[in-house]
Order: structure tokens, then sequence, then C-alpha cells
């Protein structure tokens, strides 16, 4: 009888694992999109041997991101979860999201003697057009109204502006439903959406 000689190999498992190095970019402005080049993990394995993974390597080692590279950022994201989904070990990476600025612009105000409405507008092309399209008495410029934002921020909403041709008057809601309302409900001559005219806080 000859000898029989079986070898097992034991292939180590992940027991550990930790940020080396962080990304190159951890603090963000909101919309921008998250980069998670430059960040090094470091893996310890059963037999107590440790292997580092640069990010560009994750996929081919089975490594994960809770949110992928090129994801627009806001500020509910403050931390991104790194995960070796074989051995299911997990470590984060804090993020911050700075709000966006807001930036303000001066609203316009007209008053029409002969259609008896007043007409708002951010754009200072429109108002430049009104002033020089037409009379005092057909549309007269009172100066700024208020300031609002020409772009949305966090805790914004549109305000939505419609225009009448049948009463030549403008109408500006910041309610959804009542814009959908009015879209589904009436004709364009009655009220045509104009889209939105700027933004502001609810």
């Amino acid at each position: 009888n000859e000898d029989l000689h079986i070898y097992v190999q034991f292939q180590s498992e992940i027991t550990d694992m930790a940020i080396t190095s962080p990304p190159s970019k951890t603090t963000y402005t909101e919309g921008e999109q998250l980069d998670l080049f430059g960040m090094v993990v470091l893996l310890t394995k059963s037999d107590g041997t440790t292997e580092s993974v640069a990010y560009g390597d994750f996929e081919a080692l089975g490594i994960r991101t809770s949110l992928a590279q090129g994801t627009a950022l806001n500020t509910t994201h403050n931390v991104v979860t790194i995960k070796h989904m074989e051995s299911g070990k997990t470590v984060t990476q804090p993020i911050t999201v700075i709000p966006e600025p807001i930036i303000s612009a001066p609203i316009h105000r007209f008053y029409s003697e002969q259609f008896r409405a007043h007409f708002y507008t951010i754009s200072e092309q429109e108002k430049q057009h009104i002033q020089q399209t037409y009379d005092p008495y057909t549309w007269n410029y009172e100066g700024i109204a208020y300031n609002a934002s020409q772009k949305q921020a966090t805790g914004m909403s549109p305000i939505h502006r419609f225009y009448s041709l049948t009463n030549k008057k403008h109408f500006y809601t910041i309610s959804e439903e009542e814009k959908n309302y009015i879209i589904a409900t009436y004709p364009p001559q009655v009220w045509s959406y104009e889209g939105v005219a700027w933004y502001a806080l609810q």
C-alpha cells in the first residue's frame, strides 16, 4: 500500500479593517460630487498579515461603499461606510457637507393702472424690457419689493408663475398642489404656466 498524503491549505479570513489614509477631499459644498480617491484601507487577516488597499482597487477585492463615487451630496450625507463584502467588516469615513450659500437678488415690482395689477420679476433683463417697452400707465416700476434666491437651496421651495391672457394678470404660488391643480384645470389662455419665478423659504 502506498501512503496517501492530503494537503489542506486554509485561506486567511479578514478579521479587521481600518482606514489608514482618508480621501483627499472630505469637506464639500452641497451639490458637489463625492470623491473617494486618496483613500486607503488596511485589511487585517486571521494569519496576522495585513494588506493595504487603495480606493482604485476596492472593487477587485470586493470592497463597497455606501455612497458611490460621484454621488451628488447634500447636507444629510455625513458619513461613508466602507464594507468588505465577504467578511462583513466595515469602517466609516466622516465627511462634511456645507449648505450651498444663498445668493439673493432683488424682486422688482411693477404696477399697472391699466390692468389694476402688480407684477414681480427677479430678472434684470425682464425688468429692463418692461421699462423700455411699456409706458408707466401700463407698467410703472415701483422699485425693489424684497430679495429672493435665484437658485434652490436647503429648505427652499420654488415660486411658480402663471399668466392669464384673459385677465391680463400674473399669479404666483409656492404650493405644488395648487400649481398642479391650475395646470390640470384651466386652459392656457386662462392660466398659462410660465415656470419657476424664484425660490423662497416656505
